[in-house]
């Protein structure tokens, strides 16, 4: 996907057919590129109708991202619109917390690498504390280990978020965990389902089947302060064809509750509570999320192998984790709290 095939989705329709010339007067460009542009978009598994007379149209809307309907959602949750910052690419929020109102800024982009690699860029001459980045479709969008991470336009939510901390490295290693949890919180009180689980340590699964997930890099060249980079995927509509190259279970939000949800409004209730959690996060760390976490997780007392750096399986029980956000594992089921302890880093964890 290219920014003129971005550009092309927001002028197709649902309902009433466009022909080539008419989209391409829209677009300024030729109805020849107009026709190149239909079959990128076909090609990432976007169903387009192909009427001879009348033109294109779309068998299923778009759901763009728009700054005016995330401002409108996050309104709806209590946050107050700032008068500075505000303009046609940029919109700044205040999130209601229990002292204070937090600013928080949004960008949307078409396209983009990655809106983590975006905010790592910027870090050198701009503050990204409270910035988040959203974007239509990433080019080079990645998940642990380095993995591509894979997305449908329109179905997907994929944004950063920064955030400046007093705290070392040490003291975040639970951070993908809270955040993780926070958007788990958000989808159940927005009515997707009651059950959604996380596992460790990162990733929001439903049924065993991924949903989204959480990656967090950090950046310490700034003096006395520690960057975190939140990176987050969400499925929200994953057709079966765009899900061919992926070798895991994965799942959406339409799958769950046959409804998909308005992406605007859920990416404003997300960050809202997200910035909730990093704000608790930054006083008391991840031991004030250990216990509900632990709540969650799909692999609690389960059987499990953990794939370590060096390419060593380790089996065991998952009997807990601790207020760093470590994985304990043990020897044999029921041993609660007791076992080894292993941190995330570059280790994965699968059922065994």
């Amino acid at each position: 996907m290219t920014p003129d095939s971005i550009a092309l989705l927001y002028h197709l329709d649902t309902l009433q057919a466009q022909s080539a010339a008419t989209l391409a007067e829209k677009l300024d460009t030729s109805p020849q590129k107009i026709r190149a542009l239909i079959k990128d978009i076909e090609a990432v598994g976007i169903d387009v109708a192909h009427k001879s007379k009348a033109g294109y149209c779309l068998l299923r809307p778009f759901d763009r991202l728009d700054l005016d309907a995330w401002q409108k959602a996050a309104q709806a949750h209590g946050a107050q619109l700032s008068k500075t910052q505000s303009n046609a690419g940029h919109r700044t929020i205040l999130v209601p917390l229990s002292k204070n109102k937090q600013p928080l800024s949004l960008i949307n982009v078409a396209t983009i690498d990655s809106t983590s690699n975006e905010l790592m860029r910027r870090l050198p001459h701009t503050d990204i504390h409270a910035l988040a980045l959203a974007t239509e479709w990433q080019t080079a969008g990645r998940g642990r280990h380095g993995q591509p991470w894979y997305a449908f336009p329109g179905g997907s939510l994929m944004f950063s978020l920064g955030w400046r901390f007093t705290q070392d490295s040490h003291f975040l290693s639970g951070l993908p965990m809270a955040v993780s949890l926070a958007i788990a919180n958000t989808l159940e009180r927005e009515g997707f389902a009651n059950n959604i689980r996380l596992k460790w340590p990162n990733d929001i699964v439903f049924h065993f089947q991924k949903l989204g997930g959480v990656l967090v890099e950090l950046n310490n060249d700034i003096p006395d302060a520690t960057y975190a980079v939140i990176g987050v995927g969400l499925n929200l509509y994953f057709p079966r064809q765009a899900r061919e190259p992926i070798a895991r279970a994965v799942t959406d939000l339409y799958n769950i509750s046959k409804t998909v949800p308005d992406r605007n409004a859920l990416l404003a209730a997300i960050l809202i509570e997200i910035v909730r959690t990093l704000t608790i996060y930054a006083r008391e760390g991840f031991a004030a999320f250990s216990a509900p976490w632990q709540e969650r997780h799909a692999y609690h007392q389960r059987a499990v192998c953990l794939l370590l750096p060096d390419q060593k399986i380790i089996k065991g029980f998952v009997a807990g984790i601790d207020d760093d956000g470590a994985l304990i594992l043990s020897d044999s089921p029921g041993d609660k709290g007791k076992g080894a302890r292993y941190t995330a880093g570059e280790i994965s964890l699968y059922p065994a």
